[in-house]
C-alpha cells in the first residue's frame, strides 16, 4: 500500500514506470489548482505545468474541499464518517455509511451520502463542503430508474417536499444507490 503523502504526491513506483501516465499534483494557495510533473531534475526539484487533461476547471473547484481535506491529514484517508464530520454533518451513534459517491442532484454536483439512516446531499459552500439535503430513510416514497442522453437517473420520491433527482454517467453507482435506498424503505 502506498503512503498518502505518495499518493497525493503521485510520485509512487508505478506512475515513475509508466511514462504514458504522467505524476499528477494538486497545489493549494497562490498557484491553487492541477498540475502535471513535466520534469524530474537529478537533485530531487521537479518541474510542474498546469494540467490540461480533461477535468474541467469546475470539476477541479469541486474537487477542492476534499483535496484541502486529504493533504491536512498525515497518514492515512479520512473515513466517510471523518469526511463528514469536517463538513458539518455528525452522524449518529448507530448510524453508518453505506455509500459516498460524488453525482449531479437536481442539476447541481456535489457528494451523496446514503446511510442507514439518511440521504444527505452536500455542496461546495464559500470554504468547504455544505449539506444542501438531509432526508430521513423512514420518509421515502419511491425510489425509480431513469435515462436521459447518456445519463442515467434515479428519481426519490420522499413523504415531504419535491422528489430529488439524481444523474451520473456511472450507472453501477446509481444501481448501488437504488438498492441501498430500497433496502431502507419502509414497508
Amino acid at each position: 500500500m502506498l503512503s498518502r503523502r505518495a499518493l497525493l504526491a503521485g510520485m509512487s513506483d508505478t506512475s515513475r514506470m509508466a511514462d504514458a501516465h504522467p505524476a499528477r499534483v494538486y497545489l493549494t494557495g497562490h498557484r491553487q489548482g492541477a498540475y502535471v510533473v513535466s520534469e524530474e531534475r537529478p537533485d530531487g526539484s521537479l518541474v510542474l505545468t498546469p494540467d490540461s487533461s480533461h477535468r474541467t476547471r469546475a470539476a477541479d473547484d469541486f474537487r477542492r474541499p476534499l483535496a484541502q481535506f486529504l493533504t491536512s491529514r498525515q497518514d492515512s484517508f479520512p473515513t466517510s464518517r471523518e469526511a463528514l464530520d469536517a463538513w458539518g454533518v455528525a452522524l449518529f451513534d448507530d448510524e453508518s455509511v453505506a455509500e459516498f459517491a460524488m453525482a449531479d442532484v437536481d442539476g447541481q454536483h456535489g457528494f451523496v451520502a446514503l446511510t442507514n439512516q439518511r440521504f444527505i446531499f452536500l455542496v461546495r459552500g464559500r470554504r468547504s463542503l455544505r449539506p444542501l439535503q438531509q432526508h430521513s430513510l423512514r420518509r421515502l416514497i419511491s425510489v425509480e430508474r431513469r435515462g436521459r442522453r447518456g445519463r442515467a437517473g434515479l428519481v426519490i420520491t420522499w413523504q415531504e417536499g419535491a422528489p430529488t433527482v439524481i444523474e451520473s454517467r456511472d450507472r453501477a453507482q446509481l444501481e448501488r444507490l437504488q438498492t441501498g435506498l430500497l433496502a431502507h424503505k419502509p414497508a
